[in-house]
């Protein structure tokens, strides 16, 4: 190393050193210090979709990557005991349904397991030892009763809901629920409620510095009405929507960017030395009512795009888990 780009690096080092506490701590103090670490979650698949499920406040299944399948393993860990065990038989099962193996969905019971989406939706319990896959596909998601789902039906894009049915798990009844000549559209989070009512998100408005975003609250087994409320991030944006179990909060992962004064401090000084390096943003974990009001911050970090993700409620409906790098935190969002 020449005497030159020495005294660059060490001018780096040192700038950091001084500087980068101001930035981060105050930040990881902020959404780290109010969370509680649960389990290291190396190895675990977030290729597409929240990577594990909780089954009990105390033990989630996770999908373990695997190089003899591009979804990988389901495995069952004790994160009180800090244990793990492979479901054999469920990743079995898993494989010849050709489920979606990373969008799983435990029935309100926490006894049964289902694969929201694909052409051959399962249903099996934990153990593996009842199953029942049936041919028809689209979006699934369990009943309050734990006996049936519901099918969500929808367009050709597969963006838009024109209807839905419910199927008994086990049986070949199919019925009709409903069928709307308004169709509205299906976001990527959606969640039954325990009154039976489906919600989802959708992005209404998506601009430079904000988004705005679109809930919808529709009574599947009753009337099949539609509501619609809008929620305005006015300088983020959302990243991932959770509905906790009862539908009556949702927990907002958001996005905006890093406009410290120290950041941009640090930002400028590193480019004047020649380096480079990844950027960073502001990620904030809060949590409102399902018709977007009272809105409460539970804390927020600086990290790179993507360092926090996989928001899931627990079971308990008090707290929110999350993923931070390789590790698996929870955090309390209702008191």
């Amino acid at each position: 190393m020449t005497p030159t780009k020495r005294t660059k690096s060490l001018a780096l080092a040192l700038f950091i050193c001084i500087a980068a506490p101001a930035v981060i701590l105050p930040r990881r103090a902020g959404l780290l210090g109010r969370s509680t670490f649960v389990c290291d979650a190396r190895g675990w698949n977030f290729a597409a979709g929240a990577g594990y499920t909780w089954i009990s406040n105390g033990e989630l299944i996770y999908f373990r990557l695997s190089p003899a399948s591009d979804c990988g393993d389901l495995v069952r860990r004790n994160v009180l005991a800090h244990t793990d065990t492979d479901l054999i038989v469920l990743t079995r099962l898993w494989n010849h349904a050709a489920a979606s193996r990373v969008q799983a969905e435990v029935s309100p019971d926490h006894r049964w397991l289902l694969s929201t989406d694909g052409d051959n939706p399962l249903a099996s319990t934990i153990d593996g030892e009842r199953s029942f896959t049936w041919k028809r596909g689209g979006d699934v998601h369990w009943l309050s009763d734990n006996r049936r789902v519901a099918v969500i039906d929808v367009s050709i894009d597969a963006e838009t809901v024109i209807g839905a049915s419910v199927r008994t798990v086990g049986a070949a009844d199919n019925v009709t629920l409903l069928v709307r000549s308004v169709a509205f559209p299906l976001g990527s989070t959606v969640r039954i409620s325990a009154d039976d009512h489906l919600l989802t998100t959708g992005y209404l408005a998506e601009f430079r510095q904000g988004s705005d975003v679109s809930i919808y609250d529709v009574d599947l087994l009753g009337t099949g009405r539609v509501r619609r409320f809008v929620r305005r991030f006015p300088k983020s944006k959302v990243i991932q929507a959770a509905f906790s179990g009862d539908g009556r909060h949702i927990a907002w992962l958001t996005e905006s960017a890093n406009d410290s004064a120290i950041y941009a401090a640090i930002h400028k000084c590193i480019h004047a030395l020649g380096f480079s390096y990844d950027r960073t943003v502001l990620m904030r974990l809060c949590v409102s009512r399902t018709d977007g009001t009272r809105m409460v911050d539970l804390g927020d970090v600086y990290c790179v795009p993507g360092y926090v993700k996989s928001v899931s409620w627990m079971p308990d409906g008090k707290h929110i888990s999350f993923i931070y790098g390789n590790d698996l935190f929870k955090t309390v969002a209702l008191r």
